[in-house]
């Protein structure tokens, strides 16, 4: 579905010389690669924040424990040495 947008004018130099640079046919596949990249973006922050999320739901429901750290490096370097 074509749809129009107004690019602000301090950006068409870097449309402009993406495009010259020969990595981009116009400045449509230059926006549209960086709407790519965007989304991207966004949806992994998403992911971030679900599991944020989940795990402070973790915590309020009593499912966390608390790690004893000194006992995992004990463990490491047991395993280390043998």
């Amino acid at each position: 579905m074509p749809m129009s947008v107004n690019i602000p004018t301090d950006v068409w130099p870097f449309l402009k010389q993406a495009v010259d640079s020969g990595a981009y046919q116009n400045e449509q596949e230059v926006v549209s690669a960086i709407l790519r990249v965007a989304a991207g973006s966004l949806e992994g922050y998403q992911q971030i924040k679900n599991g944020v999320a989940k795990s402070l739901e973790d915590e309020r429901e009593g499912k966390v424990q608390e790690a004893d750290f000194d006992q995992i490096r004990r463990q490491i370097a047991d395993q280390s040495d043998s």
